[in-house]
């Protein structure tokens, strides 16, 4: 692109597309810069995430290691019960505040809890119960743990059942089915250790397991609604699967982290579009003032420096085939007669005039002198055209204030290579024409 020659419309349209453009490369910096940042607190999630996974996983096992050992100890007494339920189940109990309350249920009928306070409504038949006979059903016929809820218990809180099958032998030493050992714990106080590790590092959470009969992860406990692109751990335990989601409180990178990127890169924007906005108005103002400098400021024609100049690069290039050289005639007389108003106002209609009748450059050599510079390969019958047409230019007067002057010009050409091929030869030969059509003027005019 030429800067030099840049329009208003241009440079705006230029400026416009700069701004723009470099809108466009900031917001995918900043995206990738988001992008980056977001994979590296996914990848510290990934970490954490683990760790609470096995926080979670240790308080479901200290909930299947309660059970097993009210188990063992039902199988180890010979008649199949449980001596002393109540100080055993307190024993075990202690410290453990994320326990709601131990069951037995003996053939299925709960029959002992600990405490009774607040759970009397437990004391059921858990086969003939219809939330509860099917998974109860299941666990006794295939031997299985099953983790039932979560469910509303006592003080309108939330908890789950642990349910787990007793066999002992009767005295054939064959297996019966003795019933189940249960305990109720709290929901999410099972899972404390895990949940305040997740406060503290910041990040919401959303506990999921399945039911023994289908794989339809139900929510057991969350700190929010839904979260946008959580990281995920899946894992089994007690039986059944299960899923941790988590995400920052805040989002995984948040605004304030962006903002000082963003501020800067905005700022790069503005520069670079200051710049441009620079860089093609003085390009314009160079093109202006070279323009201005190539121009004569009487009649608005190319100067003698551009004519030098434009005379080096056609000879440069080969493709100066021509040259014409025009003075007018008796300009000193005019000037004398009617002032330099007036020979101002006849230079300025004698370069309109012969801008009309040439198609090629008009140069304003200095006072009176004018030439054109020929850079196409014409007939020599072209040159006496451009001449006669001149000439019939100033059939007409011009007029200058109340003064109507008849004005005639003094013509010279010489074409390559006809007249030479040496760029001064033809210069010399132009300027001798010239000079004799002025003499042939002057001697027709005494």
């Amino acid at each position: 692109m030429n800067l030099n020659n840049v329009s208003k419309t241009s440079r705006i349209t230029i400026v416009s597309a700069v701004f723009l453009l470099s809108m466009l490369v900031l917001v995918l910096v900043i995206n990738g810069i988001w992008r980056q940042q977001t994979t590296q607190e996914q990848t510290l999630a990934k970490q954490n995430i683990q760790n609470r996974v096995s926080e979670i996983k240790y308080g479901i096992n200290e909930c299947c290691g309660i059970t097993e050992s009210m188990n063992l100890i039902v199988q180890e007494n010979a008649e199949g019960t449980m001596e002393d339920f109540n100080n055993v189940a307190r024993h075990i109990m202690k410290d453990r505040k994320f326990i709601s309350c131990l069951q037995l249920a003996p053939q299925g009928t709960v029959t002992s809890i600990y405490p009774m306070e607040g759970h009397e409504g437990d004391l059921i038949n858990l086969f003939e119960e219809k939330h509860y006979g099917s998974l109860a059903a299941y666990s006794k016929n295939t031997g299985t743990m099953t983790l039932q809820g979560p469910f509303e218990i006592q003080h309108r809180e939330v908890g789950m059942e642990l349910r787990e099958p007793v066999y002992v032998r009767d005295s054939s030493g064959i297996k019966q089915f003795w019933g189940f050992v249960i305990a109720v714990f709290k929901i999410p106080d099972v899972f404390q250790i895990s949940i305040d590790n997740l406060k503290t590092f910041g990040y919401d959470y959303a506990l999921y397991k399945t039911n023994p009969f289908d794989d339809e992860m139900r929510l057991i406990t969350a700190s929010k609604g839904i979260m946008e692109d959580p990281v995920v751990a899946e894992f089994d335990a007690a039986g059944v699967s299960w899923r941790l989601d988590i995400a920052p409180e805040e989002g995984w990178v948040q605004p304030s982290f962006l903002l000082p990127y963003a501020l800067f890169g905005l700022f790069l924007v503005l520069l670079l579009t200051l710049l441009t906005y620079m860089v093609l108005l003085l390009a314009e103002d160079r093109a202006l003032f070279s323009n201005i400098s190539l121009r004569d400021q009487l009649t608005g024609l190319y100067n003698v420096r551009c004519f030098e100049e434009d005379m080096a690069a056609l000879v440069r290039t080969n493709n100066l085939h021509g040259i014409f050289y025009i003075d007018v005639n008796k300009f000193k007389h005019i000037n004398d007669t009617y002032g330099h108003r007036a020979g101002d106002d006849v230079l300025k209609e004698v370069a309109l005039r012969m801008k009309g009748a040439c198609e090629f450059k008009v140069y304003r050599l200095g006072g009176d002198e004018f030439a054109i510079l020929v850079d196409q390969d014409i007939k020599k019958s072209a040159y006496e055209t451009i001449t006669t047409k001149m000439t019939k230019a100033f059939n007409r007067s011009i007029v200058s204030g109340s003064n109507n002057m008849m004005v005639s010009v003094s013509i010279g050409y010489a074409f390559y290579p006809d007249d030479g091929t040496d760029p001064q030869q033809l210069r010399e030969i132009a300027d001798q024409r010239m000079y004799n059509m002025k003499e042939a003027y002057h001697a027709e005019m005494e």
